[in-house]
């Protein structure tokens, strides 16, 4: 009885850990999309402010 209580013991420990360790990776990724998504919307202006110049320059 008492092994088999160690052993749920280092399991419960065991999958803690696991989820510790897969929440890291949820919050990497989670920044890094933030990132990229940031990257995008940069882009995004750059492109919208040169479409409109040149419409201003055609409509002139």
């Amino acid at each position: 009885m008492v092994i088999w209580v160690f052993k749920f013991y280092a399991a419960l420990k065991q999958r803690k850990l696991e989820n510790k360790q897969f929440d890291r990776q949820v919050a990497n990724e989670i920044e890094k999309n933030k990132k990229l998504a940031a990257e995008i919307d940069q882009r995004a202006a750059a492109i919208r402010k040169h479409v409109e110049d040149r419409m201003n320059i055609y409509s002139k």
